[in-house]
């Protein structure tokens, strides 16, 4: 197993692994968990407040992504908001390691609506993404890969 920090880790700091995909909301954490008779601990789940935002933020995204398929958000400036919205919650809820999904739905998202140049954009950082979080050599990035290939040029 290779274990890669993706950030500066103090001395004393306590590390822990998630056992569920980070953008669950805590009650469905709880029921995965429960399966392996476990009950978390970490800072997020063990602080009702801190959870209820998290929460509230975890919700937002999914709305987010679904307002994403509305004709109403088919224009630029409304896809734009919406995304801007989106990557303030991820930074927000530490998310860094999905960031690859949340630039590869909007590489997609901006495709289908016909903004190539932002969709390649996305889709370049979803490669990179990937390569750092998952590997170089997982099939997300070769996914991403080949759609960022599939873009028509300018």
């Amino acid at each position: 197993m290779e274990v890669v920090a993706y950030r500066d880790i103090p001395a004393g700091e306590e590390l822990s692994i998630s056992y569920t995909p980070l953008n669950m909301v805590t009650e469905d954490r709880r029921q995965v968990l429960r399966r392996w008779n476990f009950d978390c601990a970490c800072s997020l789940c063990s602080s009702p407040a801190r959870s209820q935002v998290s929460d509230r933020n975890r919700r937002r995204i999914q709305e987010i992504l679904a307002a994403m398929d509305e004709p109403d958000n088919r224009e630029y400036e409304s896809l734009l908001s919406l995304t801007d919205e989106m990557m303030e919650i991820v930074e927000a809820e530490g998310l860094r390691a999905q960031v690859g999904d949340f630039f590869s739905i909007l590489a997609h998202a901006y495709n289908e609506t016909g903004f190539l140049g932002t969709a390649r954009r996305f889709a370049a950082q979803s490669v990179e993404k990937y390569r750092e979080f998952v590997g170089v050599d997982s099939q997300q990035v070769k996914t991403a890969t080949e759609f960022l290939e599939s873009l028509p040029q300018k």
